[in-house]
């Protein structure tokens, strides 16, 4: 389990590196607390780079969100409390639903049937720290992670127009599998990142 301080920063980073997502824009409380929930839960794991006492990147992965949000509905009054300033707005309140109740809603279930049930959740790395290998390190210590819970495979959604992190799937040796459509229609690409073999790749 992190500490209070180091989720503190891993929401800052997510804020800031994932800027555009609708999750950074209900805020760092509400970031704080899916974060715990993350670090919290069984079937998530929250894995942090460190340089002295600063984050400078994470990962996460689980078995999908739906059990990430179950726990954070355990906390009602601190939730809505952390969401209060969006409730006044209802595009902000529809997708809180829409989450809420659909969990990662990544895909229509007739597609992920056949996809794995472990997937990569989030990653980012501070932007002063790209290119210094940060990101490779934290994908291959989530697939150690994966591996040892007897996972076979994952998969990774990734917006279509996020040219630099598809070209990084890509070269760590996941495939692209499908492209979905959601939140208003963008689209994404679901790549499986194959385990079999790991770590001989």
């Amino acid at each position: 389990m992190h500490s209070p301080e180091v989720i503190r920063q891993v929401a800052e980073l997510h804020a800031e590196g994932l800027e555009s997502g609708f999750l950074s824009s209900l805020g760092c409380r509400f970031l704080e607390l899916l974060y715990t929930a993350i670090d919290e839960n069984d079937d998530s794991v929250l894995i942090v780079e460190m340089k002295g006492d600063r984050v400078v990147g994470f990962i996460t992965g689980g078995n999908g969100m739906r059990s990430i949000y179950s726990r954070l509905m355990r906390r009602p009054l601190r939730l809505t409390f952390s969401l209060a300033p969006n409730l006044l707005s209802p595009k902000k309140l529809g997708g809180i639903l829409e989450v809420l109740i659909k969990g990662s809603g990544a895909a229509p279930e007739t597609k992920q049937s056949s996809l794995p049930r472990h997937e990569l959740l989030s990653m980012v790395v501070a932007s002063n720290f790209r290119g210094q290998g940060v990101s490779e390190k934290l994908y291959r210590r989530l697939c150690n992670y994966f591996v040892a819970q007897g996972a076979c495979s994952f998969r990774i959604l990734v917006g279509g127009q996020l040219d630099t992190a598809n070209r990084f799937y890509g070269r760590m040796g996941a495939i692209a599998a499908t492209e979905v459509y959601f939140h208003g229609g963008a689209v994404s690409r679901i790549y499986v990142q194959d385990l079999s073999a790991w770590p001989d790749r």
